[in-house]
């Protein structure tokens, strides 16, 4: 037998044992229930986020409920367990799940107050029609013009409130990049969220914007006449591509009220005898035209300059015709805007509609260019349509294509919402108000309305204008290398490559590529060499005689443009090298410099790679290098250039 006090001893050692086991145990139990719920919680949100996405609000509200009652647990467990944040592994596992509560909890409010302008939407729905309970189920055209003019409405209301959550939803994002690199469990939970909230900030910006536009562009409380401009991107022009056709869309309270297509040569030839502008030089020289015509009225890369051209030219001609002449003409004389899209957008929405069979033609997303390039040019010979009509088949694709899309629920529009988000970013789609100088501020905030802005960072847009190469552009794959290099004066100099890559052939809608170039940089670049400029094509030129260079200042931008022709299966390359406008040295010498590169209007997927010498070491930047190339003076970086791109880069003072 043990003595009583071995056996005191033995008695206090059982029960301290016992003590942190159950402590342990009741932590670990805690941890693990905090944990679920925090998982639940945050599946519960994903979940009313998709019911939200399918207009199913009553299903979104059912899920918040639970995630409110999941996050209300997590608190509780997670309070049990706060004293495990002095310890080493396990304490930064606890703070990033207090940071994750903390963070979800926000984001149940935001995401309640979607849920919540829903549901009042569907209410205000049904209220406004005998048979509307629900926006799902419901298929636009079945909306009645008072629901649609109320629901409108709403929305626009809605704007200041979806711009706040968006906000909101930005800070919140901000908040958890301090918990990015905490390992696992937490951080799959924590870079999952990161997700939920790019995706949800993406989204309530697209709406904040839209619902800002809504009276401009959805004609509320008063009928809206649009100028569309279909600008075929296989013949890249300076805002977008050729514009082959236009259209008249009058919309009012939501509700399109007409919506026609016409051949922009039908106008331009009936105005032809009648009114005279001067095209500029490049239009002159390389494309041997004496005058201006609509068709090739967005010479600016500036959309609202480009947009408001193509209101003038347009009227111009059409008041020039003598009104007997005007059978095929369409005579709309003011506009509220313009809307300029590129057969980018269309395969984007037939991707949604599916195949649409026109006059014994499928068109679909994968041919629609071809295709209907085709049917216009060729075909419409051997089918004995009149050349004044070989384009009505454009008005008939169009109108179908709206059919479908207004016949499938709302619950369904997602694709199409997708698709004109991405098309807007991706300059496929511009916007310009002529009637709301509002309006206008909010597109070129959002970005949508093609603005070219150069302030005083450096700035890099590449332009090019196909003269008379017919639908070349798809088979031209270009690629734009920037570099920066110190020079023992201390000044910097930028070189812009240029490099074409002809990969097509010889056929009905290929040909030589023959382009006008110009690039906009800093106004105060001083250019003191270029290369690989033209005077003219092959044909012309035989001898490849260099051209001459342009030096104009334009859109707040020194520009420098130069004619460049290449043959199918060959590549050339244009280059310019120019000393940096002041203040980009000023920027670079202060150690914080930054580089905006607009993406032309209707252009591809461009390649951009940048060669940045700043002479001194890269501290840090935005987008990063690959690691392997940290620690020099120079910023490297391979683009895919979609859409607009900024660089900024931080280098020693």
């Amino acid at each position: 037998m043990y003595p009583p006090q071995k056996k005191s001893k033995i008695w206090i050692l059982v029960v301290f044992i016992v003590v942190v086991i159950g402590v342990v145990i009741w932590t670990a139990v805690n941890a693990g229930l905090m944990a679920t719920s925090l998982l639940d919680g945050r599946d519960r949100l994903f979940e009313a986020k998709g019911a939200i996405e399918t207009l199913d609000f009553a299903g979104a509200e059912v899920s918040l409920d639970q995630a409110e009652v999941d996050f209300d647990q997590a608190g509780k467990h997670l309070r049990r367990i706060s004293w495990l944040k002095v310890l080493p592994w396990i304490g930064p596992q606890v703070k990033a799940a207090d940071e994750v509560f903390k963070i979800s909890s926000n984001l149940f409010e935001i995401v309640d107050k979607i849920s919540g302008l829903g549901s009042e939407l569907t209410r205000l729905a049904s209220e406004a029609s005998d048979t509307a309970s629900a926006i799902a189920p419901l298929r636009y055209d079945e909306l009645s013009p008072t629901t649609k003019r109320i629901l409108l409405q709403r929305l626009n209301g809605a704007a200041p409130d979806l711009a706040l959550m968006a906000e909101q939803t930005k800070l919140v994002k901000e908040e958890l990049k301090d918990f990015s690199d905490v390992p696992e469990p937490m951080g799959l939970i924590i870079r999952k969220l990161e997700g939920f909230l790019d995706e949800a900030y993406s989204t309530l910006t697209l709406a904040s914007t839209a619902a800002r536009i809504i009276p401009a562009f959805t004609g509320l409380g008063q009928e809206k006449t649009f100028l569309l401009l279909l600008e075929n991107n296989a013949e890249l022009r300076p805002a977008g591509g050729f514009i082959g056709a236009y259209g008249i869309l009058k919309i009012e309270d939501g509700e399109i009220k007409e919506l026609t297509l016409k051949d922009s040569y039908l106008l331009d030839s009936a105005a032809d005898p009648y009114y005279f502008a001067v095209p500029p030089e490049p239009l002159q020289q390389y494309l041997s035209t004496e005058k201006w015509y609509f068709r090739d009225s967005n010479w600016s890369p500036d959309f609202p300059t480009a947009a408001r051209q193509a209101i003038r030219m347009f009227t111009g001609e059409v008041l020039s015709i003598p009104v007997e002449e005007r059978e095929f003409i369409q005579e709309p004389l003011s506009f509220d805007g313009v809307i300029a899209f590129t057969p980018s957008f269309v395969s984007d929405l037939l991707t949604f509609t599916g195949p649409i069979m026109i006059g014994g033609q499928e068109f679909s997303a994968d041919n629609i260019l071809d295709t209907l390039e085709y049917q216009v040019e060729v075909a419409f010979r051997d089918t004995g349509i009149p050349y004044e009509q070989r384009k009505e088949i454009i008005t008939d694709l169009f109108n179908e294509m709206k059919t479908r899309i207004f016949d499938q629920p709302l619950s369904r529009w997602g694709p199409v919402v997708d698709a004109l988000e991405e098309n807007l970013q991706e300059k496929q789609i511009v916007l310009f108000s002529n009637s709301s100088t509002e309006a206008e501020e909010v597109i070129r905030k959002a970005n949508w309305g093609g603005v070219v802005e150069t302030g005083d960072k450096d700035f890099l847009m590449v332009v090019d204008a196909n003269l008379a190469s017919l639908k070349t552009n798809p088979q031209v794959f270009r690629n734009i290398k920037y570099e920066i290099t110190p020079t023992t004066n201390g000044r910097f100099v930028g070189k812009v490559t240029i490099t074409y890559d002809h990969q097509g052939g010889f056929d009905w809608k290929t040909t030589r590529y023959r382009t006008y170039t110009r690039i906009y940089v800093p106004y105060g670049s001083e250019l003191f060499n270029f290369s690989g400029s033209l005077a003219d094509d092959k044909i012309k030129s035989p001898s490849g005689v260099s051209g001459t260079l342009d030096v104009e200042q334009e859109l707040g931008s020194t520009v420098f443009g130069t004619f460049i022709s290449i043959e199918p299966g060959q590549s050339r390359d244009l280059v310019f090298e120019f000393y940096l406008a002041k203040p980009v040295q000023t920027a670079i010498e202060s150690g914080n410099y930054t580089l905006v590169v607009d993406k032309q209007i209707g252009a591809a997927e461009n390649g951009l790679t940048t060669e940045l010498n700043f002479g001194k070491k890269v501290r840090s930047a935005d987008p990063a290098e690959p690691q392997y190339l940290w620690g020099d003076s120079i910023y490297s970086g391979s683009f895919g250039l979609a859409g607009d791109l900024v660089i900024n880069v931080s280098v020693e003072e």
